[in-house]
This record gives C-alpha cells, structure tokens and sequence, in this order.
C-alpha cells in the first residue's frame, strides 16, 4: 500500500490541478563514474533530495500490482535526440539499473512513489528513441537471510 501525501492526494481527487507529477529516474551501469538522472520534462532541471535531475523527454509507467502471474516488466523510452544516452548505454560492461520516484513539482523533495529499482534487461538505440525493458524481478531473486531453502536441508517443501 502507497501513502501519499496530502497535496498528491488532493491532485488526484480534484476535478482541476495545477499540480504537475514529475517522474525521476536514475540510471546506474557497470564502468560509469555516477549515475545519469533525468526529469521528464521539456522546460527545467529540478532538484530533489540533493540531486540535479536534467530535463529529457522520456516515458515511463509503473509495473502492475497485479498477482504472482503477472510480470513486473515495464518499457522506458527516452528521446534520442542529443545521442547522449545511446552512447553512454554503448559502454555498459556489465548490468544497468534504473530507479524510478514519482514527485510533485511543487515539492521534488517529497517522494510519492518510489524508489522502485528496475533492471535493465535489454534496451534498443534507434535514431529517435532508446527504448529499454525492465523488470522488478532479477533484483527480487537475490537471496535474503542466511539459509537457502533446497532439497538437502528443507525436503518437506519440495
């Protein structure tokens, strides 16, 4: 369950808003020096929690909430149109991850949603747009406590 604020809940709840909700994204590889963060937005950079994040069109949704059977993969596509991004994504020796937080222009500082990690399980460079497909799911199969559940030491669950 997601708490929101109450100027996000107000945004969603009125017929009319001037509120404008912002998606951030971080993008993080194997072999960069820092991460790139984007602002989907054409006009202004805009700081949150510390951190400048550029203006780049780019689209992004959120995975679905759904059941066990439903995959947690979504689509990022960014405006190719400085080369930037395709060149810097041509140098991953290794794994990529974008973060995603969803705030309000009137206050970047406050998440409303997120962070939601993704990995980057493939991405295409056209001249128009990067698009890449990500997923939840790689980064919920990393194990978590100290036992490993298997035949040998749990046969009762399998």
């Amino acid at each position: 369950m997601r708490s929101l604020s109450l100027s996000a809940l107000t945004s969603i709840h009125a017929q009319e808003t001037g509120e404008v909700w912002l998606p951030i994204i971080e993008i993080n590889a194997d072999g960069w020096p820092e991460p790139e963060r984007f602002v989907a937005n054409t006009w202004a950079a805009i700081t949150s929690g510390g951190l400048t994040y550029d203006p780049l069109p780019f689209v992004i949704g959120l995975p679905d909430d759904g059941g066990e059977d439903t995959p947690s993969e979504i689509t990022l596509s960014i405006d190719n149109v400085s080369r930037e991004i395709g060149r810097a994504l041509r140098l991953v020796d290794g794994a990529a991850t974008v973060t995603l937080r969803y705030v309000l222009s009137s206050s970047p500082d406050v998440v409303e949603i997120g962070p939601i990690e993704f990995a980057v399980l493939s991405y295409s460079i056209d001249a128009n747009q990067v698009t890449a497909a990500l997923s939840v799911e790689p980064l919920l199969d990393q194990q978590f406590g100290r036992h490993v559940l298997n035949p040998v030491n749990a046969p009762g669950l399998f």
